[in-house]
């Protein structure tokens, strides 16, 4: 997701916004503290992380504290320049029910539809009490500003099904995608 943000995302003199969805412990959204030494600049973000649990968002600033410790010596090592970003904001939210009235450049889901898919339990607060998997796709696509990116990851889906799923009317448009390779052989 970093390599196809750093690839994709259009250069600005101005913070690039940047949504964690179920945050967890951070360590995807904390990859945006470095850049390739190959980029011309240094790009400012301005990183959020919001997850369900007030643990994780804890977790997660842990983690960060820890690896502001070592940033300059990790950076040095695998040939990155430090990004000029403030600290991530961490928040304990819940993209089902919460009203969050803001709205971000980039917005990744590394796992939560995923796992939002696995519950039968339908949210209540929905006027037509649907499934999570239903009710998140809607929310998460107001996060997302005009000209905005979505970036998923699944380990549950097709890409046909993840198509189907966040396509539709109301939600934008595919505009990217990546095809992930891997050097594994299953015998």
């Amino acid at each position: 997701m970093r390599q196809w943000a750093h690839k994709h995302l259009p250069r600005s003199d101005e913070p690039i916004k940047i949504l964690e969805c179920g945050s967890g412990n951070g360590t995807l959204l904390l990859s945006f503290l470095t850049s390739p030494d190959t980029e011309p600049k240094r790009q400012q973000f301005i990183l959020t992380g919001i997850d369900y649990s007030a643990k994780a968002s804890t977790l997660a600033a842990g983690v960060e504290a820890e690896r502001l410790k070592t940033l300059e010596i990790d950076a040095e090592d695998n040939d990155e320049i430090i990004n000029d970003t403030p600290l991530a904001n961490w928040r304990e939210g819940d993209l089902l029910r919460d009203s969050i009235d803001e709205e971000w450049d980039l917005v990744m889901d590394k796992g939560t539809f995923d796992a939002l898919c696995l519950s039968d339990e339908a949210v209540e607060e929905d006027e037509e009490k649907r499934l999570p998997s239903l009710v998140y796709p809607e929310r998460v696509s107001r996060l997302v500003k005009d000209g905005g990116f979505f970036l998923i990851t699944s380990c549950n889906f097709t890409e046909e099904e993840i198509k189907r799923r966040w396509t539709r009317e109301g939600l934008g448009e595919l505009c990217a995608e990546a095809k992930l390779t891997t050097g594994f052989t299953y015998q």
